[in-house]
């Protein structure tokens, strides 16, 4: 069985029941991003609303397996704990819920209006919390990297991705017959 984004054939929470029976066999990550504001959202209902715990990750106690929390906003927050978790599942200790807490900049989809939360709150958010500007900001105090070596990288990413836009853009568009690839799972017969 596989749990994949592009296939629903398992649910998580058989999957969590799965690694907690097979423990030794089943060598699984469960990442939850909890996109959080001041209050969290699922789409645009606070999930207080309909979730009676803060924390997600203490859900995974029903499962006998560790949930962890990480400042996801925090790129060696979420690094040090997906490694341990990583470490944990690869040794055969089982699975383990590793839930980040992040915050969605933009709406859920295009044209998303935001009604939900004020611009005042994203914008509070940005100004101290942004995963890059603090990554930046750390690696250049601890050493790791010079701001010239930042901006190489970002003139780098700049040019792979003007160079992916052009090659789309020069190539034929796809078969119509591939419009569903990947999107939809087909369970055997």
């Amino acid at each position: 069985m596989k749990l994949t984004s592009t296939s629903r054939e398992l649910h998580p929470r058989h999957a969590f029941r799965i690694s907690r029976a097979r423990r030794t066999e089943v060598r699984n990550v469960f990442l939850r991003l909890e996109s959080e504001g001041i209050v969290g959202y699922g789409e645009a209902t606070p999930v207080a609303y309909h979730v009676n715990i803060r924390d997600l990750a203490a859900r995974a106690a029903s499962y006998g397996i560790p949930g962890v929390i990480a400042e996801g906003m925090d790129f060696f927050d979420v690094f040090a704990k997906a490694s341990a978790a990583i470490e944990r599942a690869r040794g055969g200790e089982g699975p383990t819920l590793l839930e980040c807490k992040t915050y969605r900049y933009f709406g859920h989809y295009v044209g998303d209006p935001l009604t939900y939360r004020t611009k005042e709150e994203s914008e509070k958010v940005r100004a101290s919390r942004d995963p890059i500007d603090n990554f930046e900001k750390r690696v250049v105090a601890d050493g790791k990297l010079k701001e010239n070596d930042l901006r190489t990288v970002d003139d780098q990413v700049a040019k792979a991705i003007a160079d992916a836009v052009r090659f789309a853009e020069a190539s034929a568009a796809p078969d119509p017959s591939e419009l569903t690839t990947d999107v939809y799972v087909e369970y055997p017969s």
